[in-house]
Formats: structure tokens, C-alpha cells, sequence
């Protein structure tokens, strides 16, 4: 079992020192942000793609803010792709009659099926699209009128296929799930994408909030919809075939953060999926492709990355018996490879998303540390629950594509509405196995504390607060979502 632990211990701690080495790069990076070489004599045509599948509380802000971009009326086109089943294409329908009378050249486009979900939305409405440029946002996103003048001008390089922009987060203070969301989110979006892009590495397209360009799309091999994250897909099949990408992160794009424990769960359940998927898809291509060696390394890190899920799992669950019942273990190692576990796993993630969060933010060290410890304590907890996507993309498990709940006004303010808390109840199954790994931990931490053994209660102890958390929240939702059955009184027959 020791032998088992150290070798796990190893493997996760070098995904650790890996993301301390992005940080590090990102630091080095921050003298030279991107310029676009040149600029366009005349603003080029572009289509901004809007897919919309039943988000009525969100979609009329999204279409809006939509149509104040700040570029000429005969040089944009919005596509509403919307493709709702719950009533809402009404809201559409209206919305996009009421804009076009205003001068602007937008449409509606309703498929009568989901094939391909959100990739086939986009791949549809590229059959049509008169733009040079593709811009896509998200139903829950804000994007400011400068979108576009900030981003278009990269273009002037023939070589750049597209342009992300950092995502924002109108919810973030709403509560400790939306704070520990934005904490994750930032060492995504500030330190990953712009290490890597400053790196020559390739990075994502996160799926909105980025334009392309058109040719770059069909050359790569459009939109496919046999993984679940189209937009990761799509990124590496264009830089496989030479299109180079730009990362902003100092310009924002809005958004919405989760703010239901089960939506938050179905999203990264997803991008978790969708990861393994596209790793397995593209792995050999990756590979056996002309790209250097340093290229393809981080591409496997950053694809395979979300394999540390089952790691981080199964050394929680051997760290607990270890250190009841070999006591040389105990005495002698468990104070060493403590201290390999404390600083090659747990301290480079917290340094590397306080790092994250401080830059992000423009804060001190105390707040993005303590941003940092819930970004890590929210990761934990969700190890469970990812682990079960890694190995439902490995074995190649059929998942349909499940879109996150918005809750617009709702859930910019409170998070304890009624209609937040009887979100939909992804996998509430879950919950069960989460309460007993809870149970699990609090006991090995409550022993090892009876008996001395202080080295491993920090540890133990994120477990307990990760997976604690997931399961009073789990419950709470489930109890919150519950519906009594109303009895009527039986009728009086004479």
C-alpha cells in the first residue's frame, strides 16, 4: 500500500509543479502582451453566432447587449440560433422582429432537432453566415460594445484562426460556490491561457466570448458534435492544421457563474467528459504531428489533466488506513512524503490560484490566498464527481450534451430563491456516496487526531471540508426541491 501511495503521490504532485510552472510563465509573460501587427484599411463583414436553447431568464440581455457592439450596422450579422422547446422562441421571435425594424441585420434560426447539440447549432448556421468572422457568445454572457474593435484587427495576420478574450463574472460574490467557481476559473483563464499562448502552446477556444476566423473553421474540419466539447475539439484541429491563436486577458467578457450545486456539478461533469473525449480523439494526431516535442507535452498535460480527479481520490482514500495501521509508516515516513504531498500538490495549487486570483482581482496576498483555499476546498469536493466523468470518457460512455441553468436577475442578487434551489437535480444520486466519503474522512480525522498524528490532519482535513460541503449543499437542494404531494379531501357521497 505504501509502495501504491507514493507512486500516486508522485504522479499527482508532478500535475502540481507543472501548474507552478505555467504560473511562473505567466509572470515572465506580463511585459509582452499581443499586438496585432496591422490593422484593416476596411472593418471586415462578421456573423455573431448566438446558440440558445432554453434560456428564457437570459436570452433577451444576451440578444441586447448583442446589438450595442460598437461596429457598423452593414458590416454585422447576428444569428440567433435558437433551438428552445420550453416556449421561449416566442421571446425570440419578438425580439429579433422588434431589432430588425431598428436597421439591424439579425435572424432567427430554429432547427426542429438537437442533432449535435450545440456544435450542430453552429455548424448549421454557418451555412449561412455572411461574415468573414465568427463571433460566438453564450446565452449567459454580456459582451461590451468594444468586443469587436478589440479583437478584429488580429486578423490582419493571415496566420491567426481566433481570438479569446477573458471570461468575467457578474455573480461572483453571491455566495462561497460562485467565489470558489471564480477562484478555478482564474487560474483557467489568467494563468493557463496566457502561459500558453505566450508559450506557442496551444490553448482552447472556451466556447464563447472568442472569434474566428471562417476559413479557419472549415479547414480544420467544422464544427463536429462526437465529443461534448465541441469548442476544445475544434481549437486543437485548428492548430494541428497551422492556425495560430491570441489570448487577450485584459479584455473581459461578462458572464453568469452557476449559482445551483447541481448545475455547477453537470457543467464541470461535462468539461470533464468532454476533455477525455477529445484526448482520445486526437491523441495519435497530437502525437504523430509535426509540432515539437515541448508542443505536444503540454498539449497532453492540458488535455489530460483532469486524470489527477481519480488520483486525488484514491490517495485520500489510502491515506486514511495508512495511517492507522502501519505504524512505521506513521512514525518514521508519514511526517516526509506529508511534506512532498503539502508542497508538490497541495501549496503549488494554492500558489498558483492565489497567483491567479491577486492578478485577476488587483488584490493582496491575504484575499487571493483565502480566495485560493476555497477554489481548492470546492475542487476536492468535486473529485468525486469528476473521477465518474473521467472513466465514463475512457470506456466511451454516450452523454447527451446538458446544458447549465441561468437564472439572469436571480441570480446576480441572491442564490436563495425557490427557483434557484429547485434547479435541476443533475445525478442527486450522487449525493450518497459524497456523505459517505465525508463520513469517511471526518472519522480518519478524528483518529488520527486521538492518536497524535498531526502530519496528515491538514490533509485529511480538505477532504473532509470538500466533500462536507458537497453533501450538506446536495442535501439542502434535494430537501429544498421537495414538493409535497397536496391531499384532497375525498368527496361526501350520500
Amino acid at each position: 500500500m505504501l509502495a501504491f501511495y507514493v507512486i500516486l503521490l508522485s504522479i499527482l504532485s508532478s500535475f502540481g509543479l507543472h501548474r507552478l510552472m505555467l504560473a511562473f510563465a505567466y509572470k515572465k509573460s506580463l511585459a509582452h502582451p499581443p499586438k496585432a501587427e496591422d490593422s484593416f484599411s476596411e472593418l471586415p463583414a462578421v456573423t455573431i453566432q448566438l446558440p440558445i436553447y432554453n434560456e428564457r431568464a437570459v436570452k433577451e440581455r444576451l440578444i441586447r447587449s448583442v446589438c450595442r457592439i460598437d461596429y457598423p450596422k452593414e458590416k454585422l450579422e447576428v444569428q440567433v440560433l435558437d433551438d428552445s422547446t420550453d416556449g421561449s422562441l416566442d421571446i425570440s421571435r419578438k425580439l429579433v422582429s422588434e431589432l430588425s425594424a431598428e436597421g439591424f441585420n439579425i435572424v432567427l434560426i430554429n432547427r426542429t432537432d438537437r442533432k449535435h447539440y450545440k456544435a450542430g447549432a453552429l455548424a448549421h448556421g454557418l451555412k449561412t453566415a455572411t461574415g468573414e468572422f465568427i463571433a460566438v457568445f453564450d446565452a449567459d454572457f454580456v459582451p461590451k460594445p468594444d468586443f469587436l474593435l478589440k479583437t478584429i484587427n488580429f486578423f490582419s495576420d493571415k496566420k491567426i484562426g481566433m481570438v479569446q478574450v477573458r471570461w468575467g463574472y457578474l455573480n461572483r460574490f453571491v455566495s462561497l460556490l460562485t467565489r470558489g467557481q471564480a477562484a478555478l476559473l482564474d487560474g483557467h483563464f489568467q494563468i493557463e491561457h496566457t502561459a500558453r499562448n505566450r508559450l506557442n502552446c496551444f490553448f482552447n477556444f472556451n466556447g464563447t466570448a472568442g472569434i474566428w476566423r471562417k476559413e479557419a473553421i472549415i479547414d480544420a474540419g467544422n464544427w463536429q458534435g462526437d465529443t461534448i466539447t465541441e469548442d476544445l475539439d475544434l481549437s486543437y484541429r485548428a492548430q494541428l492544421v497551422g492556425y495560430k491563436f491570441v489570448y487577450l486577458v485584459d479584455h473581459v467578457a461578462p458572464s453568469e457563474l452557476p449559482v445551483a450545486i447541481s448545475a455547477f456539478k453537470s457543467q464541470q461533469h461535462r468539461w470533464t467528459l468532454g476533455s477525455i473525449q477529445v484526448f482520445k480523439k486526437l491523441f495519435w494526431r497530437i502525437l504523430l504531428s509535426r509540432c515539437g516535442w515541448r508542443v505536444k507535452l503540454e498539449a497532453f498535460a492540458h488535455l489530460g489533466a483532469n486524470l489527477c480527479y481519480p488520483l486525488l481520490v484514491t490517495i485520500g482514500l489510502v491515506l486514511v488506513p495508512l495511517g492507522m495501521f502501519d505504524e512505521y509508516w506513521s512514525n518514521k515516513l508519514m511526517p516526509l512524503f506529508s511534506v512532498i504531498f503539502f508542497t508538490g500538490g497541495m501549496l503549488s495549487v494554492l500558489i498558483f490560484y492565489s497567483v491567479a486570483v491577486r492578478h485577476t482581482m488587483k488584490s493582496n496576498y491575504l484575499y487571493a490566498f483565502r480566495e485560493a483555499l476555497i477554489g481548492l476546498t470546492l475542487g476536492i469536493g468535486l473529485s468525486l464527481s469528476n473521477t465518474i466523468a473521467v472513466f465514463e470518457g475512457l470506456v466511451g460512455r454516450k452523454v447527451g450534451f446538458l446544458r447549465t441553468p441561468k437564472f439572469g436577475t436571480d441570480a446576480l442578487t441572491s442564490v436563495k430563491t425557490k427557483k434557484v434551489e429547485r434547479a435541476s437535480q443533475w445525478r442527486a444520486w450522487l449525493v450518497v456516496p459524497e456523505t459517505l466519503l465525508f463520513t469517511y474522512f471526518l472519522l480518519g480525522l478524528l483518529q488520527n487526531l486521538s492518536t497524535g498524528r498531526f502530519s496528515t490532519v491538514i490533509f485529511i482535513g480538505f477532504f473532509v471540508l470538500g466533500f462536507g460541503y458537497f453533501s450538506f449543499k446536495g442535501i439542502g437542494s434535494i430537501v429544498g426541491s421537495y414538493q409535497p404531494r397536496q391531499m384532497v379531501p375525498a368527496k361526501r357521497t350520500s
